[in-house]
């Protein structure tokens, strides 16, 4: 793979991650009555059957696959694109804490490329 993340951070139990299929449930952050039910729908459906429900915890499609699969108790890998120590949008940050009681992860991954930029953007003396 071009580019592959070579730092995860993770938040919970990332060991449970690779037990099972990934399945990732990504759309519009401006979703529909209807929209809102298909994503729990889809959410539920790939958690009960085993998989590894992976979205971003953004609002919206990634929100409802999230509760869906909570519903029943599934694997969730939240992956977010700022640091774990913070949630966003704040209105999912007990939906976090829900996957993170789940057995679920908090994942943030950095490619080489990031990984050297926040190297040479650092100060001297100063770890991350």
């Amino acid at each position: 793979m071009r580019d592959r993340p070579i730092v995860l951070n993770f938040k919970g139990d990332y060991r449970k991650i690779n037990q099972h299929i990934g399945i990732a449930l990504v759309g519009t952050r401006e979703l529909t009555k209807k929209g809102i039910k298909y994503g729990e729908f889809l959410g539920e459906y790939f958690g009960r059957h085993g998989y590894n429900v992976v979205s971003g915890l953004a609002k919206g499609c990634d929100t409802a696959a999230h509760q869906g699969c909570l519903k029943v108790g599934g694997m969730i890998s939240a992956v977010v694109a700022h640091g774990l120590h913070m949630i966003f949008p704040l209105e999912n940050y007990d939906l976090a804490n829900k996957i993170l009681e789940n057995g679920g992860a908090l994942l943030r991954i950095f490619t080489e490329n990031q990984a050297i930029r926040l190297l040479l953007k650092r100060k001297p003396g100063r770890l991350f």
